[in-house]
């Protein structure tokens, strides 16, 4: 009985830990989007700059 009651208390923690990660990676991955945008926008300007 014990094992049991053991078994699903490990695998839904299991399922929280990933499901933690998994939103971390998804804000990282937007996190990293956003810089992306902010660099095109950087270069974007500077080469505007270069032919102005």
């Amino acid at each position: 009985m014990h094992k049991i009651h053991w078994v699903g208390v490990s695998s839904t923690v299991g399922l929280r830990v990933e499901r933690r990660q998994h939103l971390q990676s998804v804000c990282l991955q937007g996190v990293d989007l956003v810089d992306q945008t902010d660099e095109n926008r950087l270069g974007l300007s500077l080469v505007g700059q270069r032919y102005s």
